[in-house]
């Protein structure tokens, strides 16, 4: 990455750490998904990624030149630790407890999901029965 601009550089970081935080959110405890090559894919699918002349390789990451991207390299190396230190703590019944809460919440966002909805199309259904009432009344007032 030695010819990209400086405005450029400061913006495949951004996606980077965009992508290394979603990515770190989206591991559990016994499970890592924070790995080069889907950091790199992660951030080459951002929004940001339209405006850049080339794409981040992977190579960028595992031998970086600048100390921002050594943080990075940093960062993953210690969470993908992290996540080896778990496994082998983590006993088989923890992860299945964990994988059905995991799942249970899923489930729930779902659920609420389909509740917020409903609420809204009630909302919009009243504010329609207020109007229709409103046009009613005026126009049995103007009889």
């Amino acid at each position: 990455m030695a010819r990209v601009s400086k405005a450029e550089t400061e913006s495949k970081l951004k996606a980077l750490r965009y992508a290394v935080d979603k990515l770190k959110s989206e591991s559990a405890p016994t499970s890592n998904l924070l790995t080069y090559d889907r950091v790199c894919r992660v951030a080459n699918e951002c929004e940001l990624s339209k405006e850049w002349k080339t794409k981040i390789s992977v190579a960028s990451l595992k031998q970086p030149s600048t100390q921002d991207f050594k943080e990075l390299k940093e960062e993953i190396q210690i969470f993908k630790e992290d996540v080896k230190k778990t496994k082998t703590l983590v006993t088989d019944k923890t992860k299945d407890a964990f994988k059905d809460l995991q799942d249970k919440v899923e489930i729930l966002t779902y659920k609420l999901a389909e509740s917020i909805d409903k609420e809204l199309s009630y909302i919009e259904q009243l504010k329609e029965k207020d109007e229709e009432i409103r046009t009613l009344k005026a126009k049995r007032d103007a009889r």
